[in-house]
């Protein structure tokens, strides 16, 4: 079982999976934005939370963990 961090963000119109990484544009920190299949994944359900409440506050974005099935 795994966790991943979907990023639904108030200027992209479709949910987006977190790689892991952020970036610096202009002052501004950014998510790096990745496909379900290259998504980083968490081992555990806290892991995945503790993450998503820190990137939440770096960005200006609304995380929320997600589990995958079957994996």
């Amino acid at each position: 079982m795994s966790f991943v961090i979907v990023i639904h963000s108030g200027y992209q119109l479709s949910s987006e999976f977190y790689a892991g990484k952020t970036y610096i544009y202009q002052g501004g920190v950014f998510p790096v934005y990745a496909s379900k299949d290259e998504a980083k994944r968490y081992t555990s359900r806290k892991r995945a939370e503790n993450a998503a409440a820190k990137l939440n506050k770096k960005i200006d974005g609304r995380c929320e963990v997600e589990e995958l099935e079957g994996e």
